[in-house]
């Protein structure tokens, strides 16, 4: 744009907004030229509020594609204060979205995050769902590279939610982009490729040539990395070059940044390390050694890992660690979590083994954090997310037919007015059809509806154990390297050291166990291979041979356990399910009552039922909580008082097992109050 623009050609905003959007397509081509029609535009415009405020946000789009931080958050900042000036709500959430994901990009999360939750706020009052959804979408990134997985869910599902609303199917494609990079994280694969897949396709409806969009670039980057993951490494570059010719023609550094980075770790896995580095060094340069904190963590990595491998063990780890703080900074902690076993698998190379000895300590504790964040969100996000999807795809199923109907129902009421006074026995005899018809129908629903449900439930299931069986191998791996790396360190360590990771060793194994052999017990219930065979038991004898289990346990905290049932009572009940009921509920409440404290067992009889308390004196469930802890959608997980971790698993498979045995189980609690819990069985 040579000259500069005359003001009696953008008297009005949406004037402007043309004029800039072409200005936006010389980003990546003209700066020079940019420049200078910005220059222009200030100099026609002074005076003009609502106008300055979208010259300054355009302005800073643009410094902030040329990695010029300061003066874009400068030039973004004194726009938002014009746009509020103008009381232009939509303008404002689009500059607090521009603010946000520049905090982003510095790995400053918690301003980021509540830059997006202030442009909804302003997006909400101008009635702008587009932008509503790009905020959702934003905030649902930021917290699944935060490990907060069940918050990300929540996000991405408003951000569809918004996006349908308008019927804007690009916001479709990120919704399905966004849910597979949860699966990724997941290490679901065939789940996220399925979602990448259907992304992609939407991504390339939209454009002409498919490699003009950058939603199919980020897509094909994605799906390069997955196939990375699964060590596919020449199918993996295949996409990602494809990715980067997209990112290249469109000037886009950020991508172009991601897709260098990308090939790095492939030729790096390939052991080409020298061109590893050539493409990671590029990667670097493009990020400016700090613009995106997200991206330079893992490229520090493959350098470091690189340099390690060609014998420039220093180099190597000192690059790592650089890659460490930035993870750490950025709490990024699959990141954090991957660079610590990096760098002890770099100092156990080396022989140094009290370091390496020390990383893999930090890795093993963030193992066991990540792996109960993943088993939360794996157990209820998804869940509510598969059966939020059947619900919908119900109601549309529902909303069409009953057009459908209400179409014939039309035609034949205005045939019934046309003939009614010569075929009244006809229409007597259309209605008896139409109620049995409508009879028929409503029972082939329901009985279809039954169908899905019961489908439904399968599939969740299935999820659910699949999903499980994923969680226990991440604390069994860290174990069992740490048990590895302890032989060979074990002469070189103190006592005290030998002490806290044997302790280290137990609770991890003992946390997995106890999360291992519910799933297993409720996996035989649920397919029906755990038989029901009651008999009639001593309650009293049956709970001492249950308590004997844990008087080591209790011991440990000085916690006096007692068996407090004076008359002998018959109960009718299956022992292998009683013995889980009482394991789960003595163990709980020894392990959240304090040390010194006392847990006791009472039971008495009411009409045909034994009623049996497990009564501690711990720190007690707080009210709210209460219809949560017997539920898997809104299971409650707390550590014990002296931070012993719990799945919340235990109380979901008590209360079926309670039920099937016919009887109920009710809690009483509050914060430092204890809790009791009581259940009923069957009595003779």
């Amino acid at each position: 744009m040579a000259a500069g623009p005359d003001q009696t050609h953008i008297n009005k905003i949406d004037e402007l907004q043309n004029i800039l959007d072409e200005v936006k397509t010389q980003f990546s081509t003209d700066s020079s030229a940019v420049e200078g029609t910005f220059d222009s535009l200030i100099i026609v415009l002074q005076g003009y509020t609502p106008h300055l405020a979208y010259v300054q946000y355009y302005q800073g789009i643009f410094y902030f594609n040329r990695s010029n931080m300061v003066l874009a958050k400068n030039l973004q900042s004194s726009a938002l204060g014009l746009a509020k000036e103008s009381k232009n709500d939509q303008l404002t959430a689009k500059i607090l979205i521009q603010l946000g994901t520049m905090e982003s990009a510095h790995g400053n999360n918690s301003a980021s995050i509540a830059h997006y939750l202030s442009a909804i706020e302003a997006a909400t009052r101008a009635g702008d769902h587009r932008t509503m959804g790009s905020c959702y979408s934003l905030l649902g990134n930021i917290h699944r590279i935060l490990g907060e997985y069940d918050e990300a869910i929540k996000y991405i599902t408003k951000a569809e939610t918004h996006y349908a609303e308008i019927g804007l199917n690009e916001g479709k494609a990120w919704v399905q982009y966004s849910l597979a990079n949860i699966y990724k994280d997941l290490e679901l694969y065939h789940e996220a490729l399925e979602y990448l897949y259907k992304s992609l396709d939407t991504y390339e409806t939209q454009v002409s040539t498919s490699d003009d969009s950058l939603g199919v670039a980020i897509c094909l980057d994605q799906i390069g990395d997955i196939y990375f993951n699964q060590k596919r490494f020449k199918k993996a570059r295949d996409f990602i070059q494809r990715s980067n010719k997209i990112h290249s023609r469109a000037h886009d550094t950020h991508g172009l940044a991601i897709t260098l980075k990308n090939l790095g770790k492939i030729e790096y896995e390939l052991k080409n390390f020298n061109q590893a580095i050539e493409y990671l060094d590029q990667a670097q340069m493009l990020k400016k050694g700090g613009d995106d904190v997200l991206v330079l963590s893992q490229t520090y990595e493959y350098i470091g890992r690189s340099l390690f491998d060609m014998g420039h063990h220093q180099a190597g780890i000192d690059t790592a660690k650089m890659g460490l703080k930035l993870a750490t900074e950025s709490q990024q902690l699959r990141m954090e979590n991957r660079l610590y076993g990096v760098l002890a698998d770099m100092y156990h190379k080396q022989g140094d083994l009290d370091k390496a000895y020390h990383y893999l300590s930090a890795q093993t504790s963030l193992t066991q954090l990540l792996a109960d964040r993943l088993a939360s969100v794996k157990i209820t996000g998804m869940k509510n997310f598969h059966e939020r999807e059947e619900r919908r795809q119900q109601i549309n199923m529902l909303f069409f037919e009953n057009q459908l109907i209400k179409i014939k129902l039309e035609k034949q009421r205005t045939t019934e007015l046309l003939l009614a006074a010569v075929i009244f026995s006809i229409i007597v005899f259309s209605i008896i059809l139409f109620f049995m018809y409508r009879s028929k129908r409503k029972t082939l629903l329901l009985v279809d509806a039954q169908r899905r449900e019961l489908e439904s439930l399968v599939s969740t299931k299935n999820k659910f154990f699949s999903i499980i069986s994923h969680d226990l191998r991440s604390p069994l791996g860290s174990t069992m390297q740490l048990m590895t790396t302890a032989i060979e360190v074990f002469p070189t360590l103190s006592r005290d050291k030998v002490l806290e990771l044997l302790r280290t060793m137990s609770d991890s194994t003992k946390n997995t166990f106890g999360l291992l052999e519910n799933l297993l017990v409720w996996s035989r219930f649920q397919t029906g291979a755990m038989q029901v065979n009651l008999s009639e038991e001593s309650l009293g004898q049956f709970i001492d041979k249950e308590l004997s289990f844990y008087k080591n346990q209790a011991q440990e905290k000085n916690i006096s356990l007692s068996n407090q049932i004076e008359e002998d009572i018959l109960v009718l009940a299956d022992t292998d399910m009683l013995s889980t009921i009482l394991r789960n509920l003595i163990s709980n409440a020894i392990k959240f009552t304090h040390s010194n404290g006392e847990v006791k067992i009472s039971a008495s009889k009411a009409e045909s039922m034994a009623l049996i308390s497990i009564i501690d004196t711990g720190i007690g469930i707080p009210e709210a909580e209460h219809e949560n802890i017997f539920t898997l959608e809104n299971k409650l997980k707390r550590k014990g008082t002296n931070d012993e971790p719990s799945s919340g698993l235990g109380l979901i498979l008590v209360k079926e097992f309670v039920e099937e045995l016919g009887g109920s189980i009710t809690v009483k609690s509050g914060p430092n109050a204890g809790t009791s819990f009581t259940f009923s069985l069957p009595a003779k």
